[in-house]
């Protein structure tokens, strides 16, 4: 079960499955307990505080399933024509001429305030090899 499901289901993950996500829960002074990444890799995410093991590992599940809603959020981020332009670095007169020469995306919505695109996909079209415009006259 993931993280979410264990949550939603009102249960705690169990130590083995909190190991295979890359977390451990430890034991601090006495019977007190907190989960921690294992990976030296990444930012620690930490559950501390006065806890037993099973707070703890509740705590834990309890964090994996918010931050996994948070990415599914992120992962459907929609944007508009401002927001492409601010994230990719160029202006939004760019994008509309990308937009007008139909090199990108076709948007996921067209409202009244103009069309939206998911950002998933403009960042997928972003990363395509493309030829370099026309230079820029000098002078």
């Amino acid at each position: 079960m993931t993280p979410t499901d264990r949550y939603n289901a009102g249960e705690a993950l169990t130590v083995p499955e909190a190991r295979a996500l890359g977390y451990e829960v430890f034991r601090s002074d006495g019977n007190r307990w907190y989960a921690d990444r294992v990976a030296s890799r990444e930012p620690v995410d930490r559950t501390r505080g006065d806890l037993t093991r099973r707070e703890a590992l509740w705590r834990l599940t309890e964090h994996l399933a918010v931050r996994d809603a948070h990415s599914d959020f992120v992962d459907r981020a929609i944007v508009g024509i401002p927001e492409i332009a601010k994230r990719l670095g160029t202006t939004a007169g760019t994008v509309k001429s990308w937009i007008n020469r139909g090199v990108f995306p076709e948007p996921a919505q067209r409202l009244a305030m103009g069309p939206i695109w998911y950002y998933p996909d403009i960042e997928r079209w972003a990363t395509i090899p493309r030829s370099p415009g026309r230079r820029r006259k000098e002078g």
